[in-house]
């Protein structure tokens, strides 16, 4: 057992705290080997992944490491509905499987939280990396799959982000466009509608789904069709 001032009790590894105090967003694969912390960077990437990138970590690590050890059910019962725990606490799991020694360090954390701060911010910060890995692991098979119309140049090369979304005028773009009145409005000017669109001059609601969700095909056949029932299944 390690132990370090301001604790007695508790198991904990100075070595795998010293690495976690390392983390920092700033850091290459390079600093990332000199600081010992490779295999932690992956796992903290795993948990932003599967834990969900906006998840808000902070408060999710440090109530679980206070609740960790009551009985479960227990836990559930008395967590007050809308609660971070109450919507977050499978969260709390991913973090315990993906990270090597987080669960063996949770009674040193009720001690002492000053590491699991620096554990929740890294995991928060890596939101934006995780995001545009992901994207750029996913986008290289969107064209096997999924029907992108050709636009009047020929060009579909969907890797390209100037082919993209909202710069793809008459291609992506009419899928992306909510159906109905909003639909209307960018035949009148397609240029002038995305352009909008990419500036955020143009404001979408949330029930706004795009035409990509909707079967066109059936509606074309049947214009009367009420559009829930068109939505892809």
């Amino acid at each position: 057992m390690e132990e370090e001032e301001g604790d007695i009790s508790a198991y904990h590894s100075n070595e795998w705290l010293d690495r976690v105090a390392a983390l920092n967003i700033k850091h290459d694969a390079p600093d990332r080997k000199t600081h010992g912390y490779r295999d932690l960077y992956s796992e903290c990437r795993s948990v932003s992944r599967m834990g969900g990138q906006y998840s808000p970590y902070k408060d999710i690590l440090s109530l679980g490491v206070a609740e960790y050890g009551r009985d479960p059910e227990i836990c559930a019962a008395t967590t007050k509905k809308g609660s971070t725990m109450y919507h977050y606490r499978d969260v709390f799991d991913v973090v315990v499987d993906y990270i090597d020694e987080f669960e063996d360090h949770i009674e040193y954390f009720k001690s002492d939280a000053t590491k699991l701060g620096c554990l929740s911010t890294f995991i928060t910060q890596l939101r934006g990396r995780t995001r545009s890995d992901d994207l750029s692991r996913v986008k290289t098979h969107l064209s096997d799959y999924i029907h992108i119309p050709v636009t009047p140049s020929g060009n579909k090369d969907i890797l390209e982000r100037s082919c993209r979304g909202w710069n793809d005028t008459h291609g992506c773009a009419t899928l992306l466009v909510p159906i109905g009145k909003e639909y209307d409005e960018f035949l009148l000017d397609p240029a002038a509608y995305c352009k909008k669109m990419n500036e955020g001059r143009h404001k979408l609601r949330s029930d706004n789904f795009p035409r990509a969700f909707y079967d066109l095909e059936m509606l074309a056949e049947d214009p009367d069709v009420p559009l829930e029932d068109a939505l892809h299944q």
